[in-house]
């Protein structure tokens, strides 16, 4: 049996009410830094928070607390202004504990179903459309904050804990409640379940979920049942299947959500600027195939998005990847919410009022050029472009971006010994310190500048020849080069490369050159081997370090490249994960392309042949070793432990910024500058009808196969 994608006349288009009926620190600001924990700390969530305020002032006095913030927090003229920014919807998070009392021993304060009559009320009044959303279920969905009660470590939370019986009680006590209401065109059955819930149990529970909604009034024609797919280890499309597989289409009117977040884990710290929005592109994809909804999303971007995105200002990236999403929610069946209304505010990516009024949902979408996935993406010159000449020459100061987003550093000067730690600790080139200037101008300045000078050295390096430490290269530990801004030093550096002398001895950094990574300190990255043995201590993990000597051969490494010869400027390129295995390692000899032992990791003959089927251009092997260098996934620093190349071995190559071309956004399109909106009189629109009927769009997904 298939699913049918069912769609709505009128798909969500709306915000989040988050931190109102469930308590979180960001949306319920400024609640969480008024009342903090006995140890001075600011509470995680709302299990938390309810204790502190219960052990110092009782239950009576946390319950105050929390009824004067439902009274305060959200009211009537947050409805009106929500209608007043062109949304069309709210999307109601609340506890289990708002519908009915809480559990024994819970420091949770209801049932306080008065407040969700409320929100009701006023959605009808301003015509707006109410998703009432269950974001904390009886005993949790997971063990993490948005369920209420934030659980470490997360062991102690097992997905038996979660009570599906109570969950439905819960939904069939607010169905039955809001059935005749025509603004209530939604309910989510909970919010972001573990992905440690098997897809059977949570299958079986979705499908008595939307039963119980069914039979206690909210039919299929008017009320869509909002089921969540959150970090699926099948993923969303496999996730999905089983669900077809499993109900034969029996239910009508269903939605997955989806939570469009991209600054959370390494796979979004780690893409470019280029990359998020090709991600978002991708989205758009997924929507059309499936009935879904973003029923989360925000301007929040990962770390490697702010050194790629050339010289465009915050508000520029935001407003752009914020225009985007839109346009790619534009194909979801049932719309989309952003996360949220309310939030701190100095957190614009996450507060919709603040984003609204500096007009970051105001441009017009950029047109992306095509890409067949073969090669660079073109979008990555027009976001990030090359200096004048992108390529990476010895000498050049250069700047050494892992797989997370964050750049090598280098602390403090080796002194002979291989001492130096070696780490990825920041994802900035030292800019971050320059906005802090405005409170205490004299002062603060001076320091300021002189940590953005000491940052900035940290994480500078320069590639030079084996055996020519100093070759070609000013002396990167002379007193005159931290006297000098970055600015005026490649300034002279481009004037310098017009003269004939060194002209000539400019020499590009080439696949297969046996170089030396240094730093500005003057010490060489190095990666040690066993003192006792003489060779690589396989039970240990291998930590770069640092060296003054330059005759060290343990500071010699290959520098692997794919897609050209020659080193150039930018990022790392998208490439298909390789599913690799720590139990044993290979050893390469690059000189002649061969494989000594095993070499799990690679699925080919050589893993040099394994680069031909990768995007990822940049790699550099120690030939001390045999093994490349790689940042952890879970661990600062930089190590040597495998010979394989995956995606967390690749590192970007950056050039500074100041040689970097300017963007120029009319190469997309002709763009509108984002308009600034001004506060001023709320006005309501009345002209928007509600919803009316389903449309029914005959596209099926088929069921997965049998197993």
């Amino acid at each position: 049996m298939a699913q049918v994608r069912d769609s709505l006349d009128q798909p969500w288009k709306g915000v989040n009410l988050g931190g109102w009926l469930l308590l979180e620190p960001g949306p319920s600001y400024p609640l969480f830094m008024q009342h903090p924990l006995k140890d001075k700390s600011e509470a995680r969530c709302e299990w938390d928070i309810m204790k502190g305020l219960a052990a110092k002032m009782g239950k009576m006095g946390a319950a105050e607390v929390v009824r004067s913030h439902r009274e305060t927090h959200t009211t009537k003229a947050d409805f009106q202004r929500v209608r007043s920014c062109g949304l069309n919807s709210v999307r109601l998070p609340f506890g289990y504990w708002v519908v009915t009392e809480p559990r024994p021993k819970e420091p949770y304060v209801g049932p306080a179903l008065d407040y969700i009559d409320r929100a009701v009320s006023w959605a009808e009044e301003f015509n707006l459309q109410i998703v009432l959303d269950l974001h904390g279920c009886p005993g949790g969905e997971s063990p993490e904050a948005p369920c209420g009660r934030r659980q470490r470590p997360e062991s102690r939370w097992h997905w038996s804990h979660w009570d599906f019986q109570a969950s439905l009680k819960v939904l069939q006590i607010l169905a039955q409640r809001y059935a005749q209401r025509s603004c209530v065109t939604g309910i989510a059955v909970c919010n972001e379940p573990s992905g440690e819930v098997p897809a059977k149990a949570l299958i079986s529970y979705y499908s008595k979920a939307v039963d119980v909604i069914r039979k206690a009034g909210m039919d299929a024609q008017r009320v869509a049942v909002v089921l969540p797919v959150f970090q699926r280890p099948e993923g969303e499309e496999g996730f999905i299947q089983k669900w077809a597989k499993s109900t034969k289409g029996k239910h009508r009117n269903v939605c997955f959500d989806v939570h469009c977040y991209h600054c959370f884990e390494n796979q979004f710290h780690g893409k470019t600027f280029a990359e998020q929005l090709r991600a978002v592109e991708a989205n758009t994809e997924m929507f059309k195939l499936y009935p879904m909804v973003a029923g989360e999303w925000s301007l929040g971007l990962g770390q490697a998005t702010w050194c790629t995105c050339g010289d465009l200002d915050e508000d520029t990236v935001l407003s752009i990847f914020g225009v985007q999403q839109q346009e790619a929610f534009k194909g979801a069946s049932h719309g989309s919410f952003f996360w949220n209304w309310k939030e701190d505010p100095d957190n614009k990516e996450w507060h919709f009022q603040h984003a609204w009024d500096l007009g970051l949902f105001s441009r017009s979408p950029l047109p992306l050029p095509p890409w067949d996935r073969q090669g660079e993406d073109p979008l990555e010159e027009l976001l990030h472009p090359s200096p004048e000449d992108p390529v990476v020459y010895y000498g050049d100061v250069v700047y050494l971006r892992v797989f997370h987003g964050r750049y090598i550093e280098v602390q403090g000067k080796a002194a002979g010994a291989l001492v130096v730690k070696v780490d990825c600790n920041w994802s900035d080139k030292g800019e971050w310190q320059a906005g802090a200037a405005d409170l205490f101008p004299a002062i603060v300045q001076i320091l300021n500048q002189e940590l953005c000078k000491q940052h900035r050295a940290s994480i500078e390096f320069s590639f030079c020849p084996s055996g020519e430490g100093d070759a070609g290269l000013k002396d990167l530990s002379d007193p005159c080069w931290s006297a000098e801004s970055m600015q005026s030093h490649c300034a002279c550096r481009v004037l310098a490369n017009h003269s004939s002398a060194q002209e000539k001895a400019k020499r590009p950094v080439r696949h297969r050159d046996i170089l030396r990574i240094r730093a500005r300190s003057g010490s060489f990255l190095a990666v040690p081997r066993d003192a006792a043995s003489g060779a690589l201590a396989l039970a240990q993990v291998e930590q770069v370090t640092a060296t003054r000597s330059k005759t060290c051969k343990e500071a010699d490494f290959e520098v692997i490249l794919h897609e050209s010869n020659v080193l150039k400027h930018r990022g790392l390129a998208p490439a298909p994960q390789v599913v690799r295995t720590r139990e044993k390692m290979g050893f390469l000899e690059l000189g002649q392309d061969k494989v000594w032992g095993p070499l799990k990791a690679c699925p080919l003959e050589s893993p040099i042949a394994l680069l031909q089927n990768r995007r990822w251009p940049r790699y550099f092997f120690s030939r001390a070793t045999a093994t490349t260098l790689d940042a952890d996934e879970d661990e600062m620093g930089i190590r040597a432990r495998w010979a394989d190349f995956g995606d967390w071995q690749a590192f970007a190559v950056e050039r500074p910024l100041e040689l970097q071309r300017r963007v120029a956004l009319g190469n997309f399109a002709v763009e509108e500058a984002p308009r600034r909106r001004q506060r001023g009189p709320m006005k309501v629109a009345t002209d928007c009808e509600m919803p009316g009927a389903l449309k029914r769009k005959a596209v099926e997904l088929e069921s997965a196969p049998d197993e």
